[in-house]
């Protein structure tokens, strides 16, 4: 039973690209979704993510394991690893060294709605409503802000939405459920 809050106000949904460093000057000539298509991305098989981008009809190359993407996105076996703003830095920092062309691309986001939510057992309907009080109570009261602010402030920062062209598409595999409309429970930059 999910609690429909986005419990990091849907973050990953706001996607960074680490690209070999030959692609920066074709990644700087986008400025659209169909642009970006022109390219593979790479991402692990089992992950939400690459389910929905493969709906999108986005050219796809998959691997079976997470630190082998790094290899395959040196080795060019795709164009672009996608990212949620709270992940590439630290992997990027981290294999930098390793991977010495591979590079975090400056100029463009992809937005695709992807939240995370809690889950409690179907058969426990009021943990599931005492969370969901619990959410929206913060959520009024700033607390929640608060905390998101704490753990995920320096990579929005570093992630410099604002001064990035930011694709947007829908996701199709979103459920009925998910509050698009509830602005308080997403960020915005």
């Amino acid at each position: 039973l999910a609690i429909p809050i986005p419990i990091r106000k849907g973050i990953l949904s706001y996607r960074l690209f680490l690209i070999h460093e030959k692609n920066l000057p074709n990644f700087s000539k986008i400025r659209n979704i169909d642009d970006l298509k022109k390219y593979r991305g790479g991402l692990g098989a089992q992950w939400s993510i690459t389910k929905v981008m493969k709906k999108l009809n986005f050219p796809i190359v998959e691997g079976n394991n997470y630190e082998g993407l790094f290899g395959m996105l040196e080795r060019e076996r795709f164009d672009y690893f996608s990212r949620g703003v709270n992940e590439i830095f630290k992997e990027y920092n981290s294999r930098k060294d390793l991977y010495k062309h591979m590079k975090i691309e400056p100029l463009i986001a992809l937005y695709i709605p992807n939240p995370t939510y809690l889950f409690v057992s179907k058969k426990n309907k009021k943990l599931a409503k005492r969370i969901e009080i619990g959410l929206k109570k913060i959520i009024k009261n700033g607390l929640f802000d608060e905390l998101f602010n704490k753990y995920h402030k320096e990579h929005l920062e570093k992630a410099k939405l604002s001064k990035r062209l930011i694709l947007k598409v829908n996701n199709p595999l979103l459920s009925d459920i998910t509050p698009l409309d509830e602005e308080e429970y997403w960020y915005r930059p």
